[in-house]
C-alpha cells in the first residue's frame, strides 16, 4: 500500500507523502509512548531547522515545535480524561511558581498592546513548559531517564558541533564566519554558544558517575572535549562569562563554602559597583578592543561600551526596555511585543550602525529587561524568584542526597542553569526550542530529584533505623 503511495507522490511531485510512515510512527508514540517521544524530541531539538531562515519564511522549528504542540494537546487531553494529577508534586514550590509564571504571562497577554502577538507567545511558552516541565517530571521519576535525556540532547548537539566546526574550518575559523556557520540549526552564534555552555556541566558530570563503565566515561570525556572546542570556536563572550561563573559556583559547592559567605561576596560586588559606578564606566569607556579573532582582545572587548557595536547596541536595547517599562510599569506592553514597539524609544545618541529605525532586528537581549518591558515589574520578579528557588533546591539535593550520582546530576544541572542565567543578562532565547528544552528539562529533573528521590531515600533511611 505504501509503495503505491510513494510512487504516486513521486509522480505527482507531492513529496510530503513520503513522510507518512514517520508520521504514523510519531502519532502512535504520542498516543502510547509519550515518554519515548519526549526523549526523541530531546535528540531532535539541536538538529531542528527554523523555517524562517529558509525560502519558506515560516517561523516554525521542524520537527520539534509541531511535535511539542501535538504532545501538549495529547498530554492535556489525557489529564482531563483520567484526572490523575500528582497533587503533592503540583504543590512543590517550583511547580507553583511555574504556574504563577504562566498565569502572569496569560494575564499580560490579555492586557497587551498586540493581543494576537502576545497570545501566540503565551501558547509557545505553554507548550515548552507543559512538555519540558510537567510531562518531564512524570518521565524523570526513573532517574535513568534524566541521564538519557542529557545524553540524547548532547548527541544531537554533537552532530551540530561537528557540522559547525567543519564549515568553520572551510572559512579559516574566523570570528566573522563564527556568526553563521551553525546555520540552519541555530540562528546565530550567541544561541549556539548559550546552549553548548548549558549542556557542558552535565556532560562533564557523566565523567565522574559512580559504577559506570570505562567506555561510558570515555565517551562523556570525548563529548565534553568536543563541546569545549565548540564553545571556544563560537566566539560567544556571554557563554564564556557564564562558564566562568559556573566554575566559581562549583568551587563554592565542592569546598562547602558557607551560604552567608557567597551572599556576602555577591552583595559586596553589587554595592561596590554602585559605589564605584562612575569609575567602572569610565574604565569601560576607555576600552578600545573590538570583537575579533584574537581571543585575548575578544575577551577584553566585553567591557568596551564605547565603540564595540555589539555591546553598544545592547545598551541601546536595554535603555529602550527600561523606558518602555516606565511607560507601562505594571502590565507592560505584552509578551513578545518588545521588538514591535522599541523603535520609537531609541535615542539618536545611543544608536549604532547596526541599529534600525524600524526596530525589526530582534528583542531586548535580556531575559530580565525584556520581560520587564513586556510583562511589567512582576514578570521578571516571578522569573527570578523561580530561578532562586530552583538553585536552592538543587543545592539541597547536592548537600543532602546519599546518592553520589544524584548529587552529581543536581550540581551539574544547576551549573548548567547558572551559565544560562548569566548569559540571560546579555541575550534571551527561552522563546526558542533550542534553549527551552534543556532549560525547563533541567528544572524538571531538579524538581524530581528534590521531591521523589529525596522522599525515597528519606523513607528508606527511616526503615533501616
Amino acid at each position: 500500500m505504501y509503495m503505491l503511495i510513494a510512487v504516486g507522490s513521486l509522480v505527482t511531485e507531492f513529496y510530503w507523502l513520503l513522510l507518512l510512515p514517520a508520521a504514523v510512527l510519531i502519532a502512535y508514540s504520542a498516543l502510547y509512548h509519550l515518554d519515548k517521544l519526549y526523549l526523541f524530541v530531546a535528540f531532535c531539538t539541536p538538529l531542528a531547522i527554523n523555517l524562517s531562515k529558509t525560502d519558506l519564511g515560516i517561523g516554525v522549528s521542524l520537527p520539534t515545535e509541531p511535535l511539542l504542540f501535538s504532545m501538549m494537546l495529547i498530554y492535556l487531553l489525557s489529564k482531563m480524561i483520567d484526572g490523575r494529577i500528582d497533587k503533592e508534586l503540583m504543590l512543590h514550590p517550583i511547580s507553583i511558581l511555574i504556574v504563577i509564571h504562566l498565569s502572569w504571562v496569560l494575564i499580560t497577554s490579555f492586557t497587551s498592546s498586540m493581543f494576537v502577538v502576545s497570545i501566540k507567545h503565551f501558547i509557545a511558552r505553554l507548550w515548552f513548559i507543559t512538555i519540558g516541565f510537567f510531562l518531564a517530571t512524570k518521565i524523570f521519576k526513573k532517574e535513568s531517564r534524566i541521564r538519557n535525556f542529557i545524553w540524547l540532547y548532547s548527541i544531537g548537539m554533537a552532530i551540530t558541533i561537528i557540522y559547525t566546526i567543519t564549515r568553520h574550518s572551510m572559512n579559516g575559523f574566523t570570528q566573522m564566519s563564527a556568526h553563521w556557520v551553525m546555520t540552519p540549526f541555530y540562528n546565530d552564534h550567541t544561541e549556539y554558544g548559550a546552549v553548548l555552555a548549558m549542556m557542558l556541566p552535565p556532560i562533564i558530570g557523566f565523567i565522574f558517575m559512580k559504577q559506570k563503565s570505562f567506555m561510558y566515561r570515555f565517551f562523556a570525556l570525548l563529548l565534553a572535549g568536543l563541546t569545549i572546542v565548540g564553545i571556544i570556536l563560537s566566539y560567544t563572550r556571554a557563554s564564556w562569562l557564564g562558564i566562568v561563573f559556573a566554575a566559581c559556583a562549583s568551587f563554592a559547592y565542592v569546598f562547602r563554602v558557607r551560604t552567608w559567605m557567597v551572599i556576602a561576596v555577591l552583595a559586596s560586588m553589587v554595592v561596590g559597583y554602585f559605589i564605584f559606578e562612575s569609575t567602572v564606566l569610565y574604565k569601560f569607556s576607555k576600552t578600545k578592543e573590538y570583537s575579533q579573532n584574537d581571543y585575548r582582545n575578544h575577551v577584553k572587548s566585553i567591557t568596551n561600551i564605547k565603540t564595540d557595536a555589539s555591546n553598544v547596541e545592547r545598551l541601546n536595547r536595554w535603555s529602550c526596555a527600561w523606558r518602555m517599562f516606565l511607560d507601562k510599569p505594571f502590565f507592560g506592553w505584552g509578551p513578545g511585543t518588545y521588538q514591535f514597539n522599541y523603535s520609537v524609544y531609541q535615542l539618536n545618541e545611543e544608536k549604532t550602525y547596526i541599529s534600525t529605525n524600524l526596530g525589526d532586528k530582534g528583542n531586548a537581549h535580556s531575559e530580565y529587561l525584556g520581560p520587564l518591558s513586556e510583562q511589567g515589574v512582576l514578570g521578571p520578579l516571578i522569573f527570578i524568584t523561580l530561578c532562586i528557588i530552583v538553585l536552592y533546591r538543587a543545592s539541597r539535593v547536592f548537600l543532602e542526597s546519599p546518592s553520589r550520582d544524584q548529587r552529581i546530576l543536581a550540581l551539574t544541572m544547576q551549573l548548567g542553569l547558572i551559565t544560562y542565567l548569566i548569559h540571560g543578562f546579555l541575550n534571551n532565547f527561552l522563546d526558542k526550542d533550542k534553549a527551552s528544552i534543556p532549560f525547563w528539562g533541567f528544572i524538571a529533573a531538579i524538581t524530581v530529584l528534590d521531591y521523589y528521590h529525596r522522599k525515597h531515600f528519606t523513607s528508606l533511611s527511616e526503615r533501616t533505623q
